[in-house]
C-alpha cells in the first residue's frame, strides 16, 4: 500500500502515474490491482524522486520494499508493458475530432497501455474512424526488448530513492544487464473477441455490418508476437461486412500472456474501441478505379459512357480484354464471374487472385490488379460478355452487394485499327477522308443490295455523324456483313479520270504494320465503264527498309484510273484486304460521259482502200495496153521477108534506084547489091534462080 500512497500522492503534486520500473516492468503494475485501473496508473511514464525532506532510512526502507515487491511480482497486470500496437500508415484511422495525443493515427498501443483515442475507458469522447474504403484493417504486434522499454520509461521510483537510500541500495551496472538478459520474455494473444455495436438506435431490422477475425484466436488457441526487429511481424486482421449504410462501434479485446525465462507467466488484457462507417450500393464502388488500357470503364461508382456506347456499339474483336483495379484503400471482393450470352463464344478469366484468394476472394489497394477476359469464338457472331464483381461477405445469410459491366464481343476478323484512309480528287486534287482508326465513315461505307435485312441498331462509326450502318443477314439480297442504306454519298465528276487513295498507317501501328494482300477487289458497272489500279499497295513493309524508324514509311499510295464507255453514274466499291484482319469496303460514285466521234480530213479506211484498188487497177490497164502495142510493131509484115528463111531482109533506096540485099543468115561478108533500077510508079519482078 506504501507504493500506492506513494503514487496517488505523486499523481496529485502533478506527477505521473508510473512511480518505478525495473527490467521493463513496472513498479505500478505489480503492486496495484487491475480493478485500480492500470491504464490511469502507466499512462506516461515519469521518474519519482524522493521528497527534500524525506529521511535516508525511510527511502531505504521503501526502496527494499519495493524491490521485495518487484521480486515477487503478482503474476497480472504486467503482460503486455513491451507490447506495441500499429497500423499501416498508408491507411491510418481517421482521428479527426478525437484526443489524438500527438498520434498519426497509426500507433494503437505502447509502454503497456492504450493510447487515448483507441481506449476503451474513454467516456464521451471522440473515438478514431475507419473509412468506408477500408474493408479489413490489419493491427501489426511487435515485441521490444526489454533494454528498450527501459530506456523508454526513462528511470523510476528506485532511480529516484537511491540516491537517498545509501550505497547499500545501488545496483551493479553489470548485474543489471545479467537481470534484464534473464528477464525477456516470450509473448502470446489469445481469447481475442470482436464485437460490432450501432452508433445509434435506429428502426432498420439489419444490422450496419458484421466484423470477425480473419484468424479467430478463442481460448486456448495463440498468436505468437515476435521481436521487434522481425521482418514478418504478427497480425490481427479485423474483416468487414458491410450490410447498410451508416456507422457502428468496433470492440477489440484479447488476451496478452507473456513467458519468462523461468517458465513464471503473466498476462494483461488490452481493450480497444473505434468507429466503422459503411457503404453499400453505388456509393460503395466510389473508391474503386477500373480501366481498361487508357480509357477509365468505373470512377466514383459510376460506370462510364464513353466506354459504355464504344463497347456495346461496335465491341471488341480481341482475343483478350484486360481490365486494370485499383483503390483508394483496401476493398475485399469475390473472384469475379465473367459469362457469355450465346453458344458461340466462350469466356474465362485470369488473375492473380487464382494464387492469392485462398477462400474465393481477393484484396484490391492501391496497388494495380489485372484482370483478363479470355474469348473463344466457336463460330463468327456476336455475343454479350458480363463481369460481375461482389463483395466479400462473412456470411450465406448475407447477399453481397453487386456491380456488372457489360459489353459486346465480335467474333471474326478484327478490325485494323491503325489505318486511315485519305481519297484525293484528279481534277482539283482536294483530299477527302473516308477511312478513320479502321472504320469507315459515313457516306462511304458499302450500299445495301436489295432484299436486305431490316437495319437495326447504331453505326459503328456513328460518333462521326452521317448515315446509319446495319447488319445484313445471309439471305439473297446481301451477305453477312454490314452495309449503309442510301448507297455512296461521295461522287467524282467527268473530269475525273484518276483517283489517289493515300494509305496513312498511325504511329501505333509501327509495331504491327498491315500487310494487304491479297490485292484488292474492285467492283463496278462493266458496261458503262473500265476501271483498273495502277499502282497497288506493297504487301508489307520492307523489313530493312527506313519504314522502321518512323510511321511515315508504312504510308503507301494507290492510283485507280477510269475509262468511261456510255452515259451513266456507276457505284465503284473498293475492298482492302489486310492479313489477319477484317477487310475494309470503301464506295463512291463516279459519273460517265461517252465518248464523241470526231469528223476531220483524213480519208476513212474504206475510202483509202478504194483509192488503192482504183490506181491499182489503173496502172495494170496502161501496162497491158504499152506491152500490147510494143508487140504488134515488132512483127509488121513490111519489115520483114517470108523468103528471107528466117534471115533479115530490108529495103533501100540508093542513087535512085532499089537495091534488093541478099544475106545469109545475116552472117559472113555483107554483099553487094544486085538487081535493076526502076521507077516509082513501075512495077517489076526479079526472079532468082537457083542451083539444082
Amino acid at each position: 500500500s506504501s507504493c500506492i500512497i506513494l503514487a496517488r500522492a505523486r499523481a496529485r503534486r502533478g506527477g505521473v502515474g508510473a512511480v518505478c520500473t525495473q527490467g521493463g516492468r513496472s513498479l505500478a503494475a505489480a503492486c496495484v490491482p487491475r480493478s485500480r485501473g492500470l491504464e490511469d496508473l502507466t499512462e506516461r511514464r515519469r521518474p519519482v524522486s524522493a521528497g527534500r525532506g524525506m529521511p535516508r532510512a525511510v527511502a531505504a526502507a521503501l526502496v527494499w520494499w519495493c524491490t521485495l515487491a518487484l521480486g515477487r511480482g503478482s503474476g497480472e497486470g504486467d503482460a503486455a508493458v513491451n507490447l506495441l500496437i500499429s497500423t499501416d500508415a498508408a491507411f491510418a484511422f481517421d482521428l479527426e475530432g478525437a484526443d489524438a495525443d500527438q498520434n498519426s493515427g497509426s500507433q494503437v498501443f505502447r509502454d503497456a497501455a492504450v493510447l487515448p483515442p483507441f481506449s476503451c475507458m474513454a467516456e464521451g469522447g471522440a473515438l478514431p474512424v475507419e473509412p468506408e474504403q477500408i474493408s479489413i484493417r490489419r493491427l501489426r504486434l511487435m515485441h521490444r526488448a526489454a533494454a528498450a522499454a527501459e530506456s523508454a520509461g526513462a528511470g523510476g521510483l528506485l532511480d529516484g530513492l537511491r540516491p537517498f537510500a545509501g550505497p547499500w541500495a545501488s545496483a551493479d551496472k553489470d548485474e543489471e544487464a545479467g537481470s534484464e538478459e534473464r528477464s525477456q520474455l516470450g509473448m502470446r494473444i489469445t481469447n481475442a473477441r470482436i464485437r460490432a455495436t450501432m452508433v445509434e438506435d435506429d428502426d432498420h431490422n439489419l444490422p450496419v455490418l458484421h466484423a470477425a477475425l480473419e484468424q479467430p484466436l478463442p481460448e486456448g488457441t495463440t498468436l505468437e508476437v515476435l521481436q521487434e526487429d522481425s521482418s514478418v511481424p504478427a497480425e490481427l486482421a479485423i474483416l468487414y461486412d458491410c450490410w447498410r449504410s451508416g456507422r457502428a462501434k468496433i470492440q477489440l479485446k484479447f488476451t496478452v500472456v507473456t513467458v519468462s525465462a523461468d517458465n513464471a507467466t503473466s498476462t494483461q488484457e488490452v481493450c480497444l474501441k473505434w468507429v466503422k462507417v459503411c457503404a453499400v450500393g453505388p456509393s460503395g464502388w466510389g473508391h474503386l478505379k477500373i480501366s481498361e488500357g487508357q480509357d477509365p470503364v468505373l470512377q466514383d461508382g459510376v460506370l462510364q459512357e464513353d466506354w459504355s456506347t464504344e463497347m456495346n456499339g461496335e465491341g471488341t474483336h480481341d482475343t483478350v480484354t484486360r481490365f486494370t483495379l485499383s483503390s483508394d484503400g483496401i476493398e475485399r471482393l469475390r473472384v469475379p464471374t465473367v459469362t457469355s450470352s450465346s453458344k458461340l463464344l466462350r469466356v474465362d478469366i485470369r488473375g492473380s487472385f487464382y494464387s492469392e484468394a485462398s477462400d474465393d476472394t481477393f484484396e484490391v489497394s492501391t496497388d494495380p490488379l489485372v484482370i483478363s477476359v479470355l474469348y473463344t469464338c466457336e463460330s463468327d457472331g456476336v455475343a454479350d460478355v458480363t463481369l460481375e464483381l461482389q463483395r466479400a461477405v462473412l456470411s450465406d445469410e448475407h447477399r453481397p452487394d453487386t456491380f456488372l459491366i457489360k459489353w459486346r464481343k465480335r467474333c471474326g476478323a478484327a478490325t485494323y485499327k491503325h489505318l486511315d484512309v485519305v481519297l484525293k480528287r484528279d481534277d482539283n486534287r482536294t483530299k477527302t477522308q473516308v477511312v478513320f482508326a479502321g472504320v469507315v465513315l459515313p457516306g462511304f461505307g458499302r450500299p445495301c443490295r436489295p432484299g436486305k435485312l431490316q437495319p437495326f441498331g447504331a453505326a459503328a462509326a456513328g460518333a462521326a455523324g452521317g448515315g446509319q450502318l446495319v447488319p445484313v443477314g445471309t439471305g439473297a439480297g446481301d451477305s453477312a456483313g454490314e452495309c449503309e442504306t442510301g448507297g455512296a454519298a461521295f461522287q467524282l465528276s467527268v473530269t475525273d479520270m484518276k483517283t489517289t487513295l493515300e494509305l496513312r498507317v498511325s504511329r501505333e501501328g509501327m509495331g504491327e504494320p498491315p500487310s494487304f494482300q491479297p490485292l484488292p477487289d474492285l467492283a463496278y458497272d462493266r458496261r458503262m465503264l473500265s476501271v483498273k489500279v495502277i499502282q497497288q499497295p506493297r504487301a508489307a513493309r520492307d523489313k530493312y527498309g527506313s519504314s522502321a524508324s518512323s510511321s511515315q514509311g508504312l504510308n503507301q499510295t494507290m492510283i485507280i484510273r477510269y475509262v468511261c464507255f456510255r452515259d451513266g453514274v456507276s457505284t465503284i466499291l473498293l475492298t482492302l484486304h489486310i492479313l489477319a484482319h477484317k477487310s475494309i469496303d470503301i464506295a463512291w460514285k463516279k459519273q460517265c460521259l461517252e465518248p464523241k466521234s470526231k469528223v476531220g480530213r483524213a480519208l476513212t479506211a474504206p475510202q483509202a482502200v478504194l483509192i488503192v484498188l482504183l490506181s491499182a487497177s489503173v496502172l495494170a490497164c496502161g501496162a497491158c495496153v504499152l506491152f500490147f502495142c510494143c508487140a504488134s510493131s515488132r512483127c509488121s509484115p513490111s519489115e520483114s521477108s517470108p523468103w528471107s528463111g528466117g534471115g533479115d531482109g530490108r529495103r533501100q533506096k540508093r542513087r535512085g534506084y532499089d537495091e534488093v540485099e541478099m544475106t545469109s543468115n545475116g552472117r559472113g561478108p555483107r554483099p553487094d547489091p544486085i538487081g535493076s533500077e526502076w521507077k516509082d510508079d513501075e512495077r517489076q519482078e526479079i526472079v532468082f534462080h537457083g542451083a539444082a
